[in-house]
């Protein structure tokens, strides 16, 4: 199971590395360190709405990159 895990981590972090810089942020602020979209938007500059605008469309990418193991993670 730990090599699994492992395993996923890695693809994961991965996808998330090769993702446009404005989408790694929200990732990093919304999932990682969980700021509300409001708070992190703040910090990042932008509203909350652009914030879960971009959240929405990092998570669509992800989704399309890890296809079908997309729910495992």
């Amino acid at each position: 199971d730990t090599v699994v895990d492992k395993e996923k981590y890695k693809r994961l972090y991965d996808c998330i590395m090769e993702m446009r810089d404005d989408w790694k942020e929200v990732i990093l602020y919304c999932c990682l360190l969980d700021y509300t979209s409001s708070e992190a938007g703040k910090i990042l500059g932008i509203s909350g709405t652009a914030c879960r605008s971009r959240l929405m469309k990092a998570r669509l990418e992800l989704k399309k990159r890890l296809g079908p193991d997309y729910k495992d993670y």
